[in-house]
Parts: structure tokens; sequence; C-alpha cells
């Protein structure tokens, strides 16, 4: 062979070296886009279904739910599409179909006041979250305006009436125990909330404010009791010209002596 067929060979060689390692890393870098594509709409999906699960045991309106988890559904589907080796896809698929498909609405349209603080703040912290959590869908624009203004209203509504109803539920509570400390608490956050509880029309404002007035009423008439002066003990007064009788004994000088 001569030096040049040798030459070529090697060129060519190299060359096909060239455009297989080119060919190389231009697949793995799609597959890493494609990778990084589909991490977003699983994350996006799995997001969703978080959200549905810290609304156990909440009332929360019917289309709420059921958008909450086709978005998780297709967010997984879309993740599974642009990458189908994606880890555990399948599962997370078949799981928030379980829950969509079993999914069934209660029969109460509020929820309930809870009797202790902590579950009140913990009730209207997890309503806010999602209220939270769909007004960031919004301004992705995955929920249209006309559908996020009535969520909106409808949750900010349950929330201040949880609120509301819970304070004064601890107001009475802290009244009736005597610890005016904590009754002034609660009721300076309603007197603040109903201020601004216009959008849960006047009779339940008016309502409230009734009940909230028995209430001072109540702290009023603990205060003046806890500032009424003691009564003091009336004591025997003794005038000058008056002995008091000792009998046989004297506190001072033992049996006394007959002269």
């Amino acid at each position: 062979m001569e030096l040049s067929q040798v030459i070529i060979a090697v060129i060519a060689i190299l060359i096909l070296s060239v455009l297989i390692s080119g060919y190389l890393q231009r697949r793995a870098q799609l597959l890493a886009e494609r990778r990084q594509r589909a991490t977003v709409q699983f994350i996006a999906g799995k997001t969703a279904s978080d959200v549905i699960d810290s609304l156990r045991g909440l009332v929360v309106p019917q289309d709420i739910m059921l958008f909450l988890f086709n978005f998780s559904l297709s967010k997984f589907q879309q993740a599974r599409q642009i990458w189908r080796q994606y880890p555990r896809i399948d599962d997370a698929i078949e799981r928030i179909a379980i829950k969509r498909d079993g999914y069934k609405p209660g029969s109460k349209d509020k929820n309930p006041i809870p009797k202790e603080e902590s579950h009140i703040a913990a009730v209207t912290n997890r309503l806010k979250k999602l209220l939270s959590y769909l007004k960031m869908l919004h301004d992705a624009a995955y929920i249209p305006d006309e559908q996020w203004n009535r969520w909106q209203q409808h949750l900010q509504k349950e929330i201040l009436r949880i609120e509301i109803d819970g304070a004064l539920r601890l107001a009475e509570t802290a009244t009736e125990q005597g610890h005016t400390g904590t009754a002034k608490t609660h009721v300076a956050f309603v007197s603040e909330r109903l201020g601004r509880a216009q959008m849960l029309g006047d009779a339940f404002v008016q309502e409230r404010q009734q009940t909230l007035e028995e209430i001072i009423q109540k702290l009023e008439a603990l205060q003046t009791d806890d500032t009424r002066p003691a009564k003091q003990e009336e004591r025997p007064v003794i005038r000058p010209d008056e002995r008091i009788p000792l009998g046989d004994t004297d506190a001072l000088f033992g049996e006394k002596k007959k002269w």
C-alpha cells in the first residue's frame, strides 16, 4: 500500500471518529434535555398530588378537587410521553388515577369549627396553601380568570369564616374559665376580622357582632368583680370606760384571787 493511501485511510478514520463522537455527544445532550423536560412535568404532577393529600379531611369544592386530580394525572402522562423510561412513572399514573376514580365529595358544604386553637390554625393554613397554589397555577395560565375568581372568593370566605367563628369560640371558652387576657386577645382578633367580613354577608356580620358584644359584656363583669375591694371584717370597738369580763382567770396573771 502506498503512503498516500495510508494517509487517506488515517484521515478517513479520524473524520469518522469525530463524526461518531459528535453524534454520541448530541444524542446524550438530547437525552439529558428530555430527562429534564420530563422531570419538570413529573414534579408538577407530584406537587399537585401532594396538595391533594394535604386536603384530606377538609371540605373543598368538588370542581377544585377534580381539577387537581386531572392536572396531576395530565402532568404525569406528559412526563411519560416525553421520556418513556422515567422512573416509577407508571406507578405514579396508576395511583393518581385510582385516587381520582375513588373520589367522592362529602355531604357538608362547610368545614366544622375545631375546638383547639392549634387545630383552627392548621385548617386555615392548609386552605391558605391551597389558595396560594391555585394562584400560582392561575398565574401560569392553567386556570381561566373566571374560574380562578370564583375559587379565590370561595376559599377566602371559608378561611375568614373559620377564623372568626374559631376565635369567638376560643374567646367564649377563655371568658368562662376566667382567662381575661386570653379572651381579650381573641376579642381583638375577631373585631379586626369583622372589619373586612363584608364578603360573608350582613347577616353573618351582625350575628357575630352581637356574639362579640355579649362576650365583651361578660369580660367587663369579670373585671368589675376583680377590682371590687374585699369586704373588711368588723371588729368591736372598746371604750375606755368599758371592762371586758375575764371570768375567774386573767389572761396575763393566771387565776384571780378572792379577797
